[in-house]
């Protein structure tokens, strides 16, 4: 491996992923970001997702029904629906942990993040 390709891979081994922050790889000319919020409600969380690229979002986790959607590139909130199970652990107040993805023309990246019911 020549010495850019070294450098490279020191540079991508550098990056630090955040639960709710992940950056996008270079390719197509393009560089993008992927951010969450969620804020939980009765019956429900809402998911604010803002994107620098297009693709489709999925939100999974214990408790949740599985979320798909097509975004565009921008801000988007998104309803995900909790489960019988969901519902229950929030009455007792209880964390869980969501997953959130997007599925890019390049990649396809994830980050989870705990939220107390």
């Amino acid at each position: 491996m020549g010495r850019s390709g070294r450098g490279a891979l020191a540079a991508l081994a550098a990056l630090s992923v955040s639960s709710a922050l992940l950056f996008l790889p270079a390719g197509a000319g393009a560089t993008g970001t992927l951010t969450f919020q969620v804020k939980a409600s009765a019956k429900s969380l809402t998911v604010t997702i803002k994107s620098s690229q297009g693709g489709t979002a999925t939100i999974t986790g214990p408790g949740l029904k599985k979320t798909v959607k097509a975004l565009p590139t921008g801000t988007h909130k998104v309803t995900v629906l909790l489960t019988k199970m969901g519902e229950a652990e929030r009455r007792e107040g209880k964390n869980i942990k969501i997953t959130v993805s997007l599925k890019t023309s390049i990649r396809t990246v994830s980050a989870t993040e705990k939220v107390k019911l």
